[in-house]
């Protein structure tokens, strides 16, 4: 198992779903060695569909967006 409890899995899924996921991938043998580079891969996309999400609804709150 991955994980050790279901609050992990959990919570990872709702934060960083694509870290927690390729986690799930990578952690039966062990993250080891290049498996931290997919790791980081992953948190790298995870903060990237935030900010993605936040860039693209910035002129949904008045005062936000460039130039308002």
């Amino acid at each position: 198992s991955a994980f050790s409890s279901a609050l992990w899995p959990i919570l990872g899924l709702v934060f960083l779903p694509w870290t927690t996921l390729m986690y799930v991938i990578v952690a039966p043998g062990g993250v080891t060695g290049f498996d931290w580079v997919w790791i980081i891969l992953m948190v790298i996309a995870d903060v990237a569909a935030y900010g993605g999400g936040g860039y693209g609804n910035r002129k949904q709150i008045p005062g936000m967006g460039s130039g308002d």
